[in-house]
């Protein structure tokens, strides 16, 4: 198993069912990892790092569940 799928296997485990972020080049294995787990997980693109962050805190604080940024 790969790192990155590993990572979102524990995520998964953990109840995370939303991604925030923004991809680039370094985070291309994990983006590949994210498709494998679309049926799981979504990944939602923001457009700056700064609006993930705020995404998933406001995830947190509306529903209780962890709030995930990546990128």
């Amino acid at each position: 198993m790969k790192g990155a799928n590993a990572v979102l296997d524990v995520m998964y485990k953990w109840g995370i069912d939303h991604l925030y972020g923004f991809p680039g080049g370094s985070f291309d294995s994990t983006m590949n990892a994210i498709y494998e787990m679309q049926d799981k997980i979504k990944f939602i693109e923001v457009r700056h790092e700064e609006a993930g962050a705020l995404a998933a805190s406001a995830e947190y604080k509306l529903t209780g569940k962890l709030g995930v940024c990546m990128g």
